[in-house]
């Protein structure tokens, strides 16, 4: 019977050359490097897993590629394969992509930063808003002055009519 002989680090079983590993960490996955015939050690892949070093999860290679189209990784879940936006992105309903969660746009007048799974502006100086978009309304130096003026005629109103209404009741006493 012809057998093939396999590469360093290969070893030959069922009409194939698989990868060895040396050290549980070769493996992935929570994978095991076991012991095999001939002093050889192998990874024994879970289920849902396979490949040289059980790096292929069998529920996401149907979703692999759309994954990775996306920008995205697979994720398992309750054995169920989903598309998942990495850290600091989120998926972009209208391009289906998954894009920065502080994309150069998300805050008009202040600074993007990521807070756990979502975002926070923080505005410059003179904006306020969710997204910095507001300018803070304040007065013009012609419009304080203006404003003390009206109050001060007003106070100095008040205290005539007060000086008179006390005028007239003092005199019929």
């Amino acid at each position: 019977m012809k057998q093939c002989i396999c590469n360093d680090g290969y070893v030959y079983i069922n009409g194939s050359c698989i990868a060895t590993c040396y050290r549980d960490e070769d493996c992935t996955n929570g994978t095991i490097c076991t012991s095999m015939e001939k002093g050889k050690r192998l990874c024994q892949c879970p289920p849902n897993f396979r490949g040289k070093m059980c790096e292929i999860n069998v529920l996401c290679e149907r979703l692999y590629r759309k994954c990775e189209e996306m920008g995205a990784v697979c994720v398992v879940r309750d054995l169920k394969a989903y598309c998942e936006c990495p850290p600091g992105k989120q998926l972009d309903l209208r391009s289906i992509q998954c894009k920065d969660i502080c994309d150069p746009y998300k805050c008009v007048h202040g600074k993007c930063e990521v807070v756990e799974l979502d975002y926070k502006c923080r505005c410059d100086e003179g904006y306020v808003g969710v997204h910095c978009e507001e300018k803070v309304k304040t007065l013009s130096k012609n419009s304080v002055r203006w404003l003390i003026v009206f109050i001060s005629v007003n106070t100095i109103v008040c205290f005539l009519l007060f000086g008179i209404f006390c005028l007239l009741f003092c005199r019929r006493k």
